[in-house]
């Protein structure tokens, strides 16, 4: 049985308790027993008691602000940018690919958000824009997962994660952000537009491209359906721009925040890398 969401009219399946697309609540609580109805239900089938028009009708007026207990999950490779040195160039790109890929695979497949890439580092989100109640244990799940599988990809690769839960995860990223940027490392990512917005010698990039487009290559890149895709895709996006806006008050699709803005779904991934590569020097 599916349930409509009264905000968006999304089909959801019975038994969820908020909207997959768009996170509102798809169940009503009878204020005189607690328990839960459905959108359109009028009176409670536990006890009988009137559910009045919230019960049908999506609430309408000013949005309000929730409190989130986000994980984020940070992974890099160890000593990967002193043994990049000795490697060439085009084998060192190969690896950092396959590695962004694995990461990627493997955190939305426990539903996580790749939130960005710092250099060789990882950071993924789990909370936003949906929370779920094992957030963190999903989150951890992910990180050792990686652990293990990053051996694979060339046996002297070797990865340490941390995952932070709670409110202390801004400052680790800022920290992280900024500890990169010194040494000079390419940092993709909404947040970072906003953290080194008043470094100058950090160039700011965003990769995007039309919804459609993104959509196709999600489906040909992961093996994913068109509805699966475009999920994935509106869910990533709300996820970030949640991000920024609510630590930095920012809409990360202000074009005034970056120095580069490429279309990376027309462009070949060696393509992409030399632009920025040329837009630095």
């Amino acid at each position: 049985m599916k349930v409509a969401c009264a905000a968006c009219g999304s089909e959801n399946e019975a038994g969820r308790k908020f909207c997959a697309e768009c996170g509102s609540a798809l169940a009503h609580a009878c204020v005189a027993c607690g328990s839960q109805n459905p959108p359109s239900a009028k009176f409670c089938g536990e006890c009988g008691e009137g559910l009045g028009s919230t019960a049908s009708e999506p609430i309408s007026g000013p949005a309000v602000a929730e409190r989130r207990r986000v994980s984020v999950l940070f992974v890099d490779l160890v000593g990967f940018t002193s043994a990049s040195e000795t490697r060439d160039a085009e084998e060192t790109r190969e690896l950092l690919t396959r590695y962004f890929d694995l990461a990627r695979t493997t955190i939305q497949r426990y539903g996580g958000t790749v939130e960005k890439f710092i250099g060789d580092a990882v950071m993924a989100v789990w909370g936003a824009p949906i929370a779920q109640e094992d957030d963190a244990e999903r989150a951890v799940r992910a990180a050792l997962e990686l652990l293990a599988a990053v051996p694979t990809l060339d046996p002297s690769l070797k990865a340490r994660a941390g995952v932070l839960s709670g409110e202390d995860y801004r400052r680790e990223t800022e920290r992280l952000i900024r500890e990169h940027a010194d040494g000079g490392a390419v940092i993709l990512g909404r947040a970072a537009a906003v953290i080194l917005r008043d470094e100058p010698y950090a160039l700011h990039v965003r990769l995007d491209g039309p919804p459609e487009r993104r959509v196709e290559n999600a489906m040909k890149l992961e093996g994913l359906d068109r509805a699966d895709a475009e999920r994935l895709r509106k869910s990533g996006d709300r996820a970030r721009e949640a991000y920024v806006r609510h630590f930095y008050g920012c809409d990360a699709r202000d074009p005034s925040l970056y120095h580069l803005v490429i279309d990376s779904t027309a462009l070949a991934a060696s393509t992409v890398v030399e632009v920025i590569a040329a837009a630095a020097r």
